[in-house]
């Protein structure tokens, strides 16, 4: 299978340009973005391009937020594609949850593309299910993989599917994510158990589960759009899952001629790193509250944000535009020059099936989350435009943060950067109890992380080699056989 991956800085136009793409040229298109704001301002966007230059494309927003429609959204998307797929010119837009939901045939024919990085197409955690897992037994098969490790869970036939109410009625031992995951046929699930029976005595299982772009396959043409998809958990998952199976041809975008204006990066401790966890602490909240002291003093930022389980710290403490943590994609906050993201994304307990099964480390699931929304947000504002020349204000957590924002702006064609200590908060030296200070590593560049993440899995992988190997039993490459798509019936 073949997909083209629109490379570039947020504000080269990336979306735009396959819009643009798509208003030009008939035929059926269907995008995917991260959230429903998105969808409708991306929307608007599309009328007017049409209006100018004259297209005669439907334009199709499709989303849970419309109060002016009714039912169901996977039914009325369903019913959509049904309806558009006789005319000559359509462009859907829906949201990354409808797409993973949605059954692939009805795309068959399509141009089908996906803004920024599809992150909830990959899931890991752990359950314990003493008395639930009778009830797994009785709806789910389990199918062994080659090397004896893994097991792919398979819906029976015979059994009608759990219902949302039953899913729901398991959360008490935590399958309710897993039983989601599992009721859904797009999707690839794998546990590290042989026998329902081993969840009786209380052992913990381990999951994961995978959508891959390769349900697409009928579709007419798949786009990616997103400047850290080769860094993201996605792109490792499919790697995993379907060695090969997908070729990638990137198509750069990045803003030539850019102006150059002047950035500084303010960060507030290099003795620790943020983490909701230790925000939680009586120190921890402390920080957070010498921080919103701060930016009281000095007037507060353009636009601000922060994970949600901390925004009362910082509420009503300063002026300044509050918005979502997860702006990717958004025009609305181009007007300002200065921003303010207090925010982490570390890895979580229930990452560390997929961090183990991938072969990654817990920097590579925080570069691919934490940072890559820290550069996200804070191209929000004015810096987004490439002919802004003036400063450029961003109040940052830490050092690692800044650093790493530092090294990417200069890689998009940003020169004039400084890293600003914002020692007068009082926190910069603080560090967390039972932890050394922290010494920031210099960013790698992207070929240096391609490399590592390669080098990082290969190791695995020879590790694994040499245990089947071992046991007289070695794994193909590819994905397994007995999965839900058949590799040998997509042409390359």
């Amino acid at each position: 299978m073949h997909i083209t991956v629109y490379q570039g800085a947020p504000g080269s136009r990336k979306t735009l340009t396959f819009l643009d793409t798509a208003l030009d040229n008939a035929g059926l298109y269907l995008v995917a973005f991260p959230r429903n704001a998105l969808i409708d301002e991306q929307a608007d966007y599309c009328r007017k391009k049409a209006a100018q230059i004259g297209a005669a494309a439907s334009i199709v927003p499709i989303h849970t937020d419309q109060s002016c429609h009714r039912g169901q959204v996977g039914r009325r998307i369903e019913e959509a594609l049904e309806a558009k797929a006789g005319q000559s010119h359509v462009v859907m837009m829906i949201s990354h949850a409808a797409l993973l939901v949605l059954d692939p045939a009805l795309l068959a024919g399509w141009h089908v593309a996906i803004d920024e990085n599809l992150d909830a197409s990959v899931g890991s955690g752990v359950f314990v299910a003493t008395t639930s897992w009778s009830v797994l037994a009785r709806h789910y098969r389990l199918d062994p993989l080659p090397g004896g490790q893994h097991w792919e869970v398979v819906p029976r036939d015979d059994v009608a599917p759990l219902t949302r109410k039953a899913i729901a009625a398991e959360a008490k031992d935590g399958l309710s994510a897993f039983l989601t995951y599992a009721s859904q046929s797009r999707r690839t699930v794998f546990v590290d158990v042989g026998d329902w029976r081993e969840a009786q005595v209380g052992r913990s299982i381990r999951w994961w589960s995978i959508w891959t772009p390769l349900v697409l396959n009928r579709c007419a043409a798949v786009t990616l759009i997103g400047a850290g998809y080769f860094e993201s958990v996605p792109f490792h998952a499919n790697d995993w899952l379907a060695r090969g199976a997908i070729t990638y041809a990137e198509k750069d975008l990045s803003v030539a001629g850019r102006a150059n204006p002047r950035v500084r990066i303010h960060y507030y401790t290099r003795g620790h790193v943020g983490s909701t966890k230790w925000w939680e602490s009586d120190e921890g909240h402390r920080c957070l509250l010498q921080v919103s002291d701060h930016q009281k003093l000095i007037g507060g930022p353009g636009y601000w944000s922060s994970n949600d389980a901390i925004r009362l710290v910082f509420r009503a403490r300063f002026p300044g535009e509050w918005c979502s943590p997860k702006q990717a994609g958004t025009n609305g906050l181009i007007r300002h020059t200065s921003c303010l993201y207090i925010y982490s994304a570390k890895p979580q307990m229930d990452d560390a099936p997929i961090i183990d099964l991938l072969g990654l480390d817990r920097d590579v699931i925080r570069r691919a989350r934490e940072f890559e929304d820290i550069r996200q947000f804070v191209l929000r504002g004015a810096l987004r435009r490439p002919d802004y020349a003036g400063t450029y204000d961003i109040y940052l957590y830490d050092l690692a943060q800044a650093q790493d924002l530092e090294a990417y702006l200069h890689g998009i064609g940003i020169a004039d950067l400084e890293l600003v200590p914002v020692v007068e908060a009082g926190i910069m030296d603080v560090v967390r109890p039972g932890s050394a200070a922290v010494v920031p590593k210099a960013p790698l560049s992207r070929q240096e992380k391609r490399e590592r993440n390669t080098a990082s899995q290969q190791k695995r992988r020879a590790k694994v080699h040499a245990e089947e190997t071992a046991k007289g039993i070695v794994r193909k490459r590819g994905r397994p056989r007995n999965a839900s798509v058949d590799l040998g019936a997509i042409a390359p």
